[in-house]
Order: structure tokens, then C-alpha cells, then sequence
């Protein structure tokens, strides 16, 4: 099975993005103004997992060796770290509110995350080199927690970054050119599990006025971009006359061109600047598919650290129910490869 390491190192990233976003992710975060979300310990969530399988306090104190009051001290601290109540007390039982449901899968992948990661360290067989690939229309918005749990868990590691197209970047990883990639899923690409659905949406400058016009601008990137093919397929089908006034190969490029409010362009929507605007249907485009996000692989991916980094964009990116099971796919993948 794939390693567990970037599971938890998915909930730190998720943690590191909730304290700049001040917004709830898996409820594990203080709510309070200025809270910060720290790294929660390896012995106060050993202790609180002992409590949630035993039932009670007593018994979860004598499995990990600990007084009753050192326990119950633990999870007063490990509350507050969290900022949720974990556990209904009673006379002899304890009971889990749903905040604490929420954690014990969370705190059994971050205790074996633990185990895992110092018998990786003791083997010596971390890899210190890991080549990603992404487009960096994903790489600007997706990477950076990302690459911060990575970090938590690999800070030996060197991650060096491979910025071009989803088609381009199938290429480098089937050479083997790059370690893994995250992509948009191309219809030739059914093997891949999806990820993550991110809306793909018309953007313009706020005082473009395309209304009227008989031929549509567009900034594209360039010839064989999956988001370029799909947004002229939705302008041709919509019976909208249109014309390529700007390409590039570089998201930079494109919003150059838009913000001269001499063109508009499709764009994922966590891609979207503030100083853009996000066109809607009312506005008389065609609505456009959602893209679909997968990872792709080299064959040769068998580096503790190359798969933990797989592990880290599939945990961060899919939903919390669907992540173990996408990992698993994606691991038989590595192994078949």
C-alpha cells in the first residue's frame, strides 16, 4: 500500500490554508480571531485515539501507560489546540461529539504517518530528488499548500517544479522525464482517477464590453491546450463567432492579454485573479465543463518519496471521503506500471 505519510502531511497544508484563509476546512481549526493552528502531537492524538477505541478514560489510561488526570489533561490540551469539545464525558464512558468522529480517521493516518516516516528516514531510502509537473494556471493556486505538507514531512527533499501544458507534461512523465504531474484529465486518459472537479469559467476584464461584437477575442494557450480545445468546441457549438487575438504558454501571458481589456479567456476558476471578472451564462457565453484534475505517473515510482508525494496532491485535493480510496487506485497504478 502506498505510504501514509502525506496524509498527514495533508491535514498540515489544510491546516497552514485555513490560518491564511480564517475559514473552517475539517473542523479542526480554533475559530476565534488570531487562533493559530498548530501541528497537533503524537502523544496527545495517541491518547486520544486509545480514549475513542476503549470507550472510556480509565481504560485509555492504562494503555498508554498514563495516569487518569495526565490523560484527561491531555485531552483538555488537545481540545484546545483544536478548539472543538472531542467527548461527551459520562460517569463510565466517553463518547465522541462529531467533531471527534471527524478526527479519529485524521489522527490514526497521522500516528502511522509518524511510524512510517522515521522507518523511511532509518533505511535511508528517501529520495532527494522529486520532479513535479503542472500547468501553472494549478501550480500558482493548488501547489503551494500542497508543497507545504510535502515539506513538513520531506524537508530534505528538493521538489523541483515543471511548469508546461497537461499534454506536454504526459509526455515528460511517460519518458519518465518527470516524477509525477498533476494534469487535466484528457479523454484519451481513462485510466486516471479524477481528483478533484474544478469549474472552468469565462473571464474578462470588469470593463470589457463584448456585447454586440460580431467576432468574439479570445487569449488562448497555445495549440494543444485541453482547455483551449474544450472553450472554442463550447464557442462553435453555442453558433459564437470567435477568433484567437492572444496565445501564450503561460497563464501570465494570458491575463496580461485580458487585462488589456482586448480579449477574454477560460480559465479554471481558482485560477480567476480578483482583478478579473468571471463571465455567467446570463451573460450570454456558453457554459463550459468542469475540468477534471488527476496525477499523472511515471513508471518508475517506486521512491518513498515520489509516492508520498502522490499520496499528498490526491489526499489535498479530493474529498476527505473519497481520498483513501483514490490513493489506493493510484497506488495499483504505480505498482502495474
Amino acid at each position: 500500500m502506498l505510504t501514509s505519510h502525506l496524509l498527514a502531511a495533508r491535514n498540515y497544508a489544510r491546516a497552514t490554508e485555513i490560518n491564511q484563509m480564517n475559514c473552517v476546512d475539517v473542523a479542526f481549526n480554533k475559530t476565534e480571531e488570531g487562533s493559530n493552528m498548530m501541528p497537533l502531537q503524537n502523544d496527545l492524538l495517541a491518547t486520544f485515539v486509545a480514549i475513542a477505541e476503549s470507550g472510556s478514560f480509565a481504560a485509555a489510561a492504562e494503555r498508554v501507560r498514563r495516569s487518569p488526570s495526565a490523560v484527561s489533561m491531555q485531552i483538555k490540551r488537545l481540545e484546545s489546540e483544536i478548539g472543538r469539545a472531542l467527548f461527551v464525558r459520562r460517569p463510565n464512558a466517553a463518547v465522541l461529539t462529531p467533531a471527534g468522529e471527524r478526527l479519529v480517521p485524521h489522527a490514526h493516518r497521522l500516528l502511522r504517518m509518524h511510524e512510517e516516516m522515521w522507518a523511511d528516514v532509518a533505511s535511508g531510502t528517501i529520495a532527494d530528488v522529486v520532479i513535479l509537473g503542472s500547468p501553472d494556471d494549478y501550480a500558482d493556486t493548488l501547489l503551494p499548500p500542497i508543497l507545504t505538507g510535502f515539506a513538513a514531512v520531506f524537508p530534505e527533499v528538493e521538489v523541483q517544479l515543471v511548469c508546461e501544458s497537461s499534454t506536454r507534461l504526459y509526455e515528460l512523465t511517460d519518458s519518465n522525464a518527470v516524477d509525477l504531474a498533476l494534469v487535466t484529465r484528457h479523454p484519451t486518459r481513462p485510466e486516471l482517477p479524477v481528483v478533484r472537479q474544478e469549474r472552468q469559467v469565462w473571464v474578462s476584464e470588469h470593463q470589457f464590453d463584448w456585447i454586440g461584437r460580431d467576432t468574439l477575442p479570445l487569449a488562448m494557450f497555445q495549440p494543444g491546450c485541453l482547455t483551449r480545445q474544450v472553450a472554442t468546441a463550447a464557442l462553435d457549438r453555442a453558433g459564437r463567432r470567435h477568433h484567437v487575438a492572444y496565445s501564450s504558454a503561460s497563464l501570465a501571458g494570458l491575463l496580461t492579454a485580458v487585462r488589456s481589456g482586448r480579449a477574454i479567456t477560460a480559465l479554471p476558476e481558482c485560477s480567476v485573479p480578483q482583478y478579473l471578472r468571471v463571465l455567467e451564462h446570463h451573460d450570454g457565453l456558453p457554459r463550459l465543463p468542469p475540468l477534471e484534475l488527476a496525477v499523472a505517473q511515471a513508471s518508475a515510482t517506486a521512491r518513498p518519496a515520489v509516492r508520498a508525494l502522490t499520496e499528498q496532491i490526491v489526499g489535498s485535493l479530493s474529498e476527505p471521503a473519497e481520498a483513501d480510496n483514490l490513493i489506493q487506485l493510484y497506488e495499483k497504478q504505480s505498482l502495474s506500471a
